[in-house]
């Protein structure tokens, strides 16, 4: 019963989803694709246009912001927000979040691929063209062109040459930024 439950919610036209899309996101682009059993939360999330999120996404926090032509692979996690943990006087679970002042948000650039299982935290930051490979904790700023894995996530190489880049920037991303 379960299954066939998740079959036919699974089924609900991105079209239909729109609306409610509209109360979930700060900001929501054209043509973004998301499993409806995604889990979003805060109204802080800025999403660009022709994103497709996968299946088991989990975005919590405050300043989420997701640029154009962004692809994430399944079970993909950001969190956006810290918990205070430094009084000593209560039980964990009773320590408030931080203001949204003191939260550094995760900003993930233009043309990027995130991959299966990679965790975004606080504070990080995806340069345009960039991917991220699959189990990745990303923690800090990954630049733009850049190919990055680990725990934490580092670069491991560029994704193409840097002539290459530049040419790709000019014609192809920009291209699509104005479509």
């Amino acid at each position: 019963m379960l299954e066939q439950l998740l079959y036919a919610v699974r089924r609900i036209p991105q079209l239909a989803l729109r609306p409610v899309a509209r109360r979930w996101f700060k900001r929501i682009g054209r043509n973004v694709k998301f499993d409806p059993l995604d889990h979003f939360n805060y109204r802080e999330i800025e999403i660009g246009d022709n994103v497709f999120i996968g299946p088991g996404a989990w975005f919590a926090g405050r300043k989420i912001t997701i640029g154009s032509n962004v692809m994430f692979g399944p079970r993909v996690m950001i969190q956006a927000g810290r918990h205070d943990y430094s009084a000593t006087d209560g039980l964990m679970n009773r320590q408030p979040e931080q203001p949204s002042e003191l939260v550094a948000g995760v900003t993930i650039g233009d043309d990027v691929w995130i991959a299966a299982n990679v965790t975004l935290i606080d504070g990080a930051r995806v340069g345009d063209g960039s991917v991220v490979a699959a189990g990745a904790v990303v923690t800090g700023d990954i630049p733009p062109n850049s190919i990055a894995a680990g725990i934490p996530a580092r670069v491991i190489r560029a994704r193409m040459p840097v002539a290459e880049w530049k040419e790709y920037r000019r014609s192809v991303l920009r291209k699509h930024q104005t479509s």
